[in-house]
């Protein structure tokens, strides 16, 4: 991936690098939640459902 010429202090380029690592970092962090909701519509209209139900199982 060609990085873009940033012309600015180092600080500024500093920043550049930032945003572009939290934007690479984004996408694992949001597949997460994704998930989460994923399963709170399959068990129910609780999000927590399948959390619950789990113990319950085991009792």
């Amino acid at each position: 991936m060609p990085q873009p010429v940033i012309e600015g202090t180092p600080a500024e380029v500093r920043q550049e690098q930032a945003e572009q690592q939290a934007a690479a970092d984004k996408p694992k962090r949001a597949r997460r939640p994704r998930k989460k909701a994923d399963d709170g519509e399959t068990g129910g209209p609780d999000e927590g459902s399948d959390q619950q139900e789990r113990p319950v199982a085991a009792e």
